[in-house]
């Protein structure tokens, strides 16, 4: 028997889980936060950038400059629903990784 397999086998000794590092979900949830609200923040300044320039040219209300602001609404509305995206894999890993915890509680108790 090796010592790995000694260390696994003693009591009050826990086994390290080898499925999921917290460490690196912690990593990845803070990541999907802060690029969730990355992404809101360029599309809202593409958005307004892109009015504006919009209206700099003029706004004569033809078919092609309708047009141009449902694109752009619709790439606003894109990055939005990215934002989402990302909020509810952070939220989902930060929920994960809870009831990872109070589970293993349970177990030792």
């Amino acid at each position: 028997m090796n010592s790995e397999q000694e260390s696994e086998n003693a009591p009050g000794v826990e086994a390290e889980d080898r499925y999921s590092s917290p460490g690196k979900l912690l990593r990845i949830a803070s990541w999907a936060y802060f690029l969730s609200w990355a992404v809101l923040v360029l599309e809202a300044i593409l958005f307004i950038g892109r009015l504006v320039f919009q209206f700099l040219e003029g706004l004569d209300l033809q078919v092609m400059t309708v047009f141009n602001l449902l694109f752009y609404l619709s790439a606003l509305v894109g990055g939005i629903i990215w934002f989402v995206v990302l909020q509810a894999i952070s939220e989902g890993i930060y929920l994960w990784l809870d009831i990872d915890e109070n589970s293993r509680r349970k177990e030792e108790g």
